[in-house]
């Protein structure tokens, strides 16, 4: 499990693998025992600076040699790369063109996290698509970790959106090995209250088992503007996700932007608020957008 208990009666075992993820306990290794667990997974792909890329981006997967180098000289240390979302009609965009992306971020020495966005129509459909991109495997390259990109709002009412959300995550945690990192890519939790309707009573609490890393949305550029308000904006982001899920540490990389609409004096206040709540991680969207003053600012998130 990721954070439930350590101990499960035989009946609860029996039962949690029966139902193949449908229901029951996360069979993660708890992330806050303060014994050291083997199965836990390790969470340096999403600590430092990292970078985002879609399928929107076609250079970057055309010219997979000169990405890697552009993301590293940045000091990136890991890509978040997407696989695919529930309107496409693949389950890995241009696969061989993932590979040697892959290969290519591999080799300067950066981990690349899959992200996936589901539509939440079909619990079945999201499930297997997320395992494409999970269980990828091309010319002996494979993803680093797993991102659920959790926004799209197409189905109502919110509590059926919220169960399959829960549904999706339980499955994959139960269909993953227990040290292969799980992340959920959120909604900016200000956000979500500003919004009022788009998702009221946001599951945090019935998701949070099933993963070992949240990275909010927080795209400050959709709501504030100057250097105060975005440093305010990005704290009540991390002081909500904590309060949500009721744990002070809980593993948090916020992701900033969007990058062609943030000042570098905007940048900087995202990146000091990270620092101040001494969060893991940090990024801005997306890579191809970022510019020289982003750049400038968001160098002092890589680690040593």
């Amino acid at each position: 499990m990721r954070r439930a208990a350590t101990v499960l009666v035989a009946f609860t075992l029996w039962a949690s693998v029966a139902l193949s993820g449908v229901a029951g306990a996360s069979q993660r290794a708890s992330r806050t025992s303060s014994e050291p667990d083997a199965r836990a997974p390790a969470l340096t792909s999403f600590e430092g600076l990292g970078a985002w890329i879609d399928i929107y981006d076609p250079w970057a997967f055309a010219h997979p040699a000169a990405t890697a180098r552009r993301a590293r000289v940045r000091g990136v240390q890991t890509l978040f790369v997407e696989t695919s979302n529930y309107s496409r009609d693949f389950a890995v965009y241009q696969p061989q063109a993932m590979s040697r992306l892959l290969k290519a971020a591999h080799a300067r020495g950066m981990d690349v996290v899959a992200w996936y966005l589901p539509g939440f129509y079909n619990v079945k459909f999201d499930f297997r698509r997320s395992m494409a991109a999970i269980r990828f495997d091309l010319n002996g390259q494979s993803f680093d970790g797993f991102g659920l990109d959790i926004e799209h709002s197409g189905v109502t009412p919110v509590s059926r959106r919220s169960d399959r959300l829960v549904a999706i995550s339980r499955r994959l945690d139960a269909n993953t090995k227990p040290n292969y990192p799980l992340s959920a890519i959120i909604p900016s939790p200000r956000g979500i209250e500003l919004a009022g309707g788009y998702w009221p009573n946001f599951p945090y609490d019935r998701m949070a088992p099933y993963y070992d890393v949240w990275q909010p949305m927080t795209y400050y550029t959709y709501r504030v503007k100057g250097y105060r308000d975005v440093y305010d904006y990005t704290r009540r982001n991390t002081q909500i996700l904590r309060d949500e899920t009721g744990d002070p540490s809980l593993p948090i990389h916020q992701i900033g932007g969007i990058a062609n609409r943030s000042s570098g004096r905007e940048t900087a206040a995202f990146v000091d608020a990270l620092i101040y709540d001494d969060l893991m991680g940090g990024s801005i969207y997306d890579l191809g957008l970022t510019g020289p003053e982003d750049w400038a600012e968001l160098k002092r998130l890589a680690s040593p």
